[in-house]
């Protein structure tokens, strides 16, 4: 077998990988992880909205020498490498390739003890010369690069400027107007993604846009009496330990409009597992297809800590945005989702029965949330847990499918219109449905369950018929 040296073309291989699905505040997220893991206390994210706008990135972290920032700069490092506890690296393309995916010349400028060391990719250069062409700058050509004044004024650190955002320009009818709503929509992402790192009870870490100091968000309102905790969790594969705490939201209704900014909104898709990695946000909120995303849930939020050395194992992608439940870890977490969900759905629900009712079973539960009330299916009648007890996972899925279905289509604004106008006529219950009643009634003796217990359930309590047949039935059975 013949074995020959196949090298990429550089500028065909830098071109493509400006399109693997990096956005703005992604990118600068990229850019801000390498900070952090140079122990930054500081970080200033820099850029003006012109017509030829500049992004600077600027730390006071641990800062590099030449060699060690020329093989940063150099594509890819091997991902099975040991990587300490706090980095946050991936595969050693995040700088290079989040940069670039925003812009065309990425320079990195970096002071130490020893000085400065500068490198600089520019893809013009490198399609010009078809070779990966790296540019070691000397100090002169430093002069006039964005933000290198504010460098020279600090011990040690690392600054990274990107120009040439030919992506923006494409896709912008005003630049100004684009650059300025990217970064207001950066400025949200970083408060969340990094929000653990700038929590003043836990790090120290300050991230300045534009001189403007960012407060981090704080997705489970911990430090709010109303929310309610449960016990953390360690879960353990492979000799490492994956944390998962959850957490449940108070309802809407007793949140301050400042809470609900504080915790990035309140919408279905927030809710469920909140993937960190080494506490630097991958996934806010997902449920890993374990279950939907439904109302009742919605305040439902678990904080999942796993460590940089199981990366492999929760398939972390390059921008460090997805992740993929383990097979391992299923059973765990379906158990945590299944205590999570019925403490979230208790936060909502409530009966507004009288108390002599307290023991009878109604199909219909009224929620209460953002200040309003609906209807939903009492999951717990005994009708459904009988007609779902026999199911396999997939017709569980779908029944329950159906029911959120028809709980989303009852006409509320056409029943309050006609009970303005008329009185609601409540229909008989013909022989049949009534025949029906003690089929399920029969049925539900059965299972096991008692007398007792259907008589005071809906729809058998409102038909003394059916009751005195299911009776009759039960002693029948009992003799």
């Amino acid at each position: 077998m013949k074995e020959v040296i196949s090298t990429p073309t550089a500028a065909a291989l830098m071109e493509s990988t400006r399109s693997i699905g990096y956005s703005f505040e992604s990118a600068l997220s990229d850019i801000v992880d390498n900070s952090i893991s140079a122990h930054a206390k500081n970080i200033w994210i820099h850029s003006v909205p012109d017509d030829d706008p500049i992004v600077s990135v600027l730390d006071d972290g641990d800062g590099l020498f030449l060699d060690d920032l020329q093989e940063a700069m150099r594509y890819g490092t091997n991902p099975n490498m040991i990587r300490s506890n706090d980095d946050l690296g991936r595969f050693g393309l995040g700088m290079k390739m989040a940069s670039l995916s925003q812009c065309r010349c990425l320079t990195v400028v970096s002071l130490t003890k020893k000085g400065y060391a500068a490198c600089r990719w520019d893809l013009d250069r490198v399609i010009e010369t078809n070779q990966w062409t790296l540019q070691i700058l000397s100090t002169d050509e430093l002069n006039g690069l964005s933000q290198i004044g504010a460098l020279c004024k600090l011990d040690h650190g690392t600054l990274v400027v990107w120009e040439k955002l030919d992506k923006i320009k494409e896709r912008a009818i005003s630049i100004q107007d684009t650059m300025t709503k990217l970064l207001e929509t950066s400025k949200q992402h970083l408060r969340l993604v990094f929000h653990r790192f700038m929590d003043s009870k836990t790090s120290s870490l300050n991230i300045f846009l534009n001189n403007s100091k960012l407060e981090p968000l704080d997705p489970f309102l911990s430090n709010n009496p109303l929310t309610a905790t449960m016990p953390e969790q360690a879960i353990e594969i492979q000799g490492e330990v994956v944390l998962v705490k959850p957490f449940i939201l108070p309802p809407e209704s007793k949140m301050k409009p400042a809470d609900i900014e504080k915790i990035g909104g309140i919408q279905r898709t927030l809710q469920g597992f909140w993937v960190y990695r080494n506490k630097r946000l991958i996934i806010p909120g997902t449920w890993f297809r374990l279950t939907r995303s439904k109302e009742l849930s919605k305040l439902a939020r678990v904080r999942v800590d796993i460590p940089n050395t199981l990366d492999f194992v929760w398939d972390i992608d390059v921008k460090k945005s997805t992740a993929t439940l383990p097979a391992q870890f299923q059973k765990e977490f379906e158990h945590v989702l299944d205590k999570v969900i019925n403490k979230s759905e208790s936060k909502y629900k409530f009966r507004g029965r009288k108390d002599s009712d307290s023991d009878k079973q109604f199909i219909w539960d009224k929620v209460a949330y953002s200040g309003a009330y609906t209807y939903v299916v009492n999951r717990e009648h005994l009708l459904i847990k009988n007609t779902i007890s026999g199911m396999d996972d997939e017709a569980k899925t779908a029944f329950i499918g159906l029911v959120e279905l028809i709980e989303q289509s009852v006409p509320y604004d056409d029943i309050f219109k006609t009970m303005g106008e008329a009185k609601l006529a409540h229909a008989d219950v013909s022989e049949e449905e009534q025949n029906q009643m003690v089929r399920n009634g029969i049925e539900l003796l059965e299972a096991g369950v008692s007398i007792s217990m259907i008589c005071n359930a809906e729809p058998f309590l409102k038909n003394s018929e059916v009751i005195k047949i299911l009776r009759e039935y039960d002693a029948t059975k009992r003799n």
